[in-house]
């Protein structure tokens, strides 16, 4: 079985290398260096429910473990957005 997220036209799945894309009009304090090129392998995907019943949305989650452990949490990876990540190699 093969896990995998599609995401703006292609697809990411567990084992992917992956690095972390930074909007460059984001506004300081910037949470990423600058300039940071670290890269992470795509551990898990989850998907969590934000806001109320009503005007509620589903909000997908991945899971990477960092080349930088201080980028990880406790638990060994780090929850990204799909958005902020860009695919630097695929699992076979």
């Amino acid at each position: 079985m093969c896990l995998y997220l599609k995401i703006l036209g292609g697809s990411m799945k567990v084992g992917d290398l992956v690095k972390f894309v930074q909007n460059p009009n984001a506004p300081p304090p910037y949470v990423i260096p600058r300039k940071c090129s670290i890269i992470g392998i795509v551990h898990d995907f989850k998907e969590v429910k934000v806001g109320d019943d009503d005007t509620g949305a589903i909000m997908r989650i991945v899971h990477v473990r960092w080349s930088n452990p201080r980028w990880n949490t406790k638990s060994g990876w780090s929850e990204e957005s799909p958005h902020d990540l860009e695919l630097v190699q695929s699992a076979k």
